[in-house]
């Protein structure tokens, strides 16, 4: 046996799932497709489609009540924070606005009786009623809406925008649209 160490474990034999997933999906997959052709036939599709996805997401389960939403802070930043440049496709930052400044509202609301959001919205100057609103949830990397809305000066949460180019919410900001960047329920 060899005094190096092997940088993982030998795979010698594969336990595929494909072939079992291709099965079921073939019994139960698209049972709910769109199969008609007028619009009175799309529009009955979509509303028991709508009522099958409202059951699916357990929204049927949820207590309603008022939002009570609360404007908990308002930081006012600059679209250079952070010493990033926003840049397009195109290699040039779109700046919206003579001032290039983003509104970072942290805002409560209460999804249901002793429940409360925390989300940043982000909103650039000078934003009005027709500016695209975009939803950016957080993914499974961890720092919530943070690394979302690209709140620095903590270490993990610049490892993770500068890793994952996670701060997404905020470089959309950047491009001249409204983001808003919730916590997942449960985790802020």
């Amino acid at each position: 046996m060899s005094n190096e160490q092997n940088e993982l474990p030998e795979i010698t034999r594969i336990y595929p799932t494909l072939p079992s997933i291709l099965r079921k999906y073939e019994r139960y997959g698209r049972q709910d497709a769109f199969r008609g052709s007028t619009q009175a036939e799309f529009e009955a599709w979509r509303k028991k489609s709508r009522a099958t996805l409202w059951k699916l997401l357990g929204l049927d389960k949820m207590d309603t009540c008022a939002l009570e939403p609360e404007i908990d802070e308002v930081v006012r930043l600059s679209t250079q924070e952070g010493g990033r440049e926003m840049k397009t496709a195109r290699g040039k930052a779109e700046k919206k606005g003579p001032d290039s400044t983003i509104l970072r509202y942290h805002i409560l609301i209460h999804t249901e009786p002793d429940i409360t959001l925390s989300a940043y919205l982000l909103v650039p100057a000078p934003a009005n009623a027709d500016t695209p609103v975009i939803l950016c949830p957080p993914g499974h990397n961890g720092d919530g809406k943070f690394t979302v809305a690209g709140v620095r000066g903590y270490r993990a949460i610049e490892e993770s925008i500068e890793k994952y180019n996670y701060d997404f919410g905020w470089q959309l900001a950047c491009l001249g649209y409204v983001t808003f960047c919730p916590d997942v329920r449960g985790f802020g």
